[in-house]
């Protein structure tokens, strides 16, 4: 019965290929649409969580608050406070200062703006960021201020295309300076390119650069503590608060100019925003579906509408209530299927598209494909029930009697 259900579907579509089609869109569109958004949505995820295991799964990061009051130089965090946090908190397996500003570097004819850092030699183990080419800073690098400069995969072909960039002399804001060193690709293709900076040593940074308020001083934009595993962040960020507190002799009746935060508790947080954003996302999505399910249901009335006379037929000839019930929810379904596979295949090829033009890591999963076709049959069986019920309950004499 369900193979005579399915030639009588494609009969009936095929004599009314344009109300199909148009019937069929609605479905497509937004089966396309919560696809698209689950796996950008994956995608997204998965690149914040490559970039915080870069930083290990314990690392602490303290930072300062610019919104305390600034009327001392206590507030500032300097590397000094990294010396302290890795003499006096227990368990520290290795701290790193870091100072944040932005570079344009230029060879030749060719200049590109990059994420520009200031960072000692303990930088590269702490964020695990292998060498490719040349080598990174050591600690003679940060105490001799050398003009050395380790660049990001992306600044290198920017700037040398396939050639070797070590040894090569750049200038980095209009200072000469020399690579020693290309990162090696970190993450996949993002809308912001994480291996789009320029190392320097933090001392250079703040001699030739004036980063961090210049020579002089010793402030840092940020200091990152690493702990082993097992360790629990919570109580080491309230150790580190403790301990510096002491140390820069802070009133007790003032907020600690500092904060502090985790990669547990980045992640936590992320997680929470990508899948807010997500659900969002999708629900407005979903109202595609639901208004091509409604589609669905107004074309399938106006079907059995069509075709009342040769309902009463086949109910003369033998048909029971339910093979007629079957006949139009097969219909229904088989529309929408067809919805979820244009759909689905519209998808993939967008996702080829993202990937091949921005190297994002995208992809639709085969959860994602059962998930769609499940929808879609869900959705022809639930919009067609009403127009097969109002099919099965004719009266066969007056559907014989409809012209």
């Amino acid at each position: 019965m369900f193979a005579e259900n399915l030639r009588l579907a494609l009969d009936s579509i095929a004599a009314n290929r344009l109300r199909a089609v148009l019937t069929v869109v609605g479905v497509m569109v937004g089966v396309f649409s919560v696809t698209l958004i689950i796996a950008l949505g994956q995608a997204v995820g998965r690149q914040v969580s490559g970039s915080l295991d870069a930083l290990g799964s314990n690392t602490v990061f303290l930072y300062p608050e610019a919104d305390v009051a600034m009327s001392s130089p206590s507030v500032v965090l300097t590397e000094r406070d990294a010396a302290t946090v890795a003499l006096r908190v227990q368990d520290v397996l290795r701290t790193a200062s870091l100072l944040t500003g932005q570079g344009r570097a230029g060879y030749g004819t060719l200049t590109v703006d990059a994420v520009m850092r200031g960072v000692d030699d303990g930088y590269f183990d702490l964020v695990r960021l292998s060498i490719l080419e040349g080598r990174s800073f050591s600690a003679s690098d940060v105490s001799l201020r050398t003009n050395g400069v380790v660049i990001g995969s992306s600044v290198a072909e920017q700037l040398f295309g396939g050639q070797s960039a070590v040894g090569s002399r750049i200038r980095l804001n209009g200072v000469s300076t020399t690579v020693v060193g290309v990162a090696a690709m970190t993450g996949g293709g993002s809308l912001s390119d994480p291996n789009d900076f320029i190392l320097v040593p933090i001392s250079t940074a703040r001699q030739r650069f004036g980063m961090g308020g210049g020579a002089g001083r010793q402030a840092v934009n940020m200091i990152l503590v690493e702990f082993p595993p097992g360790v629990d962040l919570s109580d080491a960020q309230a150790e580190i608060a403790r301990v510096l507190v002491e140390t820069k002799r802070i009133r007790p009746d003032i907020p600690p100019p500092f904060g502090t935060s985790s990669t547990a508790e980045l992640a936590q947080t992320t997680s929470s925003v990508i899948g807010v954003v997500q659900a969002v996302l999708s629900a407005i999505a979903s109202i595609s579906i639901f208004v091509g399910g409604i589609g669905i249901t107004n074309i399938m009335l106006v079907t059995v509408s069509e075709r009342t006379r040769e309902i009463g037929i086949r109910m003369a000839v033998g048909a029971r209530r339910q093979d007629i019930r079957g006949q139009f929810l097969t219909e229904s379904a088989l529309l929408c299927t067809c919805g979820g596979t244009f759909g689905v295949l519209l998808a993939v090829g967008t996702t080829l598209l993202i990937r091949a033009a921005s190297g994002f890591d995208v992809f639709i999963e085969l959860s994602h494909v059962a998930l769609a076709f499940v929808i879609s049959i869900l959705i022809g069986v639930v919009a067609g029930f009403v127009p097969a019920r109002k099919a099965a309950l004719l009266d066969p004499i007056e559907a014989l009697r409809r012209e």
